[in-house]
C-alpha cells in the first residue's frame, strides 16, 4: 500500500490528490505507537476540504492529548474497503504456563477488548482435534 508522509496540511492535500479519494491520514509520530488514542486516524475523507479538517483535527488530538514534540506530521494512503474480518493473532510465553496464544477481534476492537475481553481468546496447547 502506498504511503506517503506529509509534514504540512498543504502536502497532505497534495499526495491525497496525488492518490485519489477517498485517502486514510494517520498520526505520523516516532513516539507514539497506539495512534487511535490520540485521536490519530481520519478515514475516508472524500475531497480536499475533508483532509484539511483532518489534519487539523489530528494536530490539535495528538498536541493536546500527548504534546507538540509527539507531532510531526501524517501519512496518507488510500481508502481500501475490504470485505471481511480483522482479526488479533498473538502469541507469548507465560512463566507459569509456557506457550499461549492469543485470537479474537482486531482493529480498533482490541483497545475495547482489552478491558471487555468477550470477544478473544486465550488458549495453551495442545488443541483438542490439533
Amino acid at each position: 500500500m502506498e504511503t506517503l508522509i506529509a509534514t504540512s496540511e498543504k502536502e497532505a492535500v497534495q499526495h491525497a490528490t496525488r492518490l485519489g479519494y477517498p485517502v486514510v491520514l494517520k498520526l505520523y509520530s516516532e513516539t507514539i505507537t497506539h495512534k487511535t488514542d490520540v485521536g490519530g486516524v481520519q478515514l475516508n475523507l472524500r475531497n480536499a476540504t475533508s483532509v484539511r479538517r483532518a489534519w487539523r483535527l489530528i494536530q490539535t488530538s495528538v498536541e493536546q492529548k500527548a504534546g507538540k514534540e509527539h507531532f510531526l506530521g501524517v501519512t496518507v494512503q488510500p481508502m481500501v474497503k475490504l470485505e471481511g474480518y480483522e482479526l488479533i493473532i498473538g502469541s507469548s510465553i507465560d512463566p507459569q504456563f509456557g506457550p499461549v496464544l492469543l485470537f479474537g477481534a482486531g482493529g480498533q476492537l482490541v483497545e475495547v477488548s482489552r478491558t471487555a475481553h468477550s470477544d478473544c481468546r486465550r488458549s495453551m496447547p495442545p488443541w483438542p482435534g490439533a
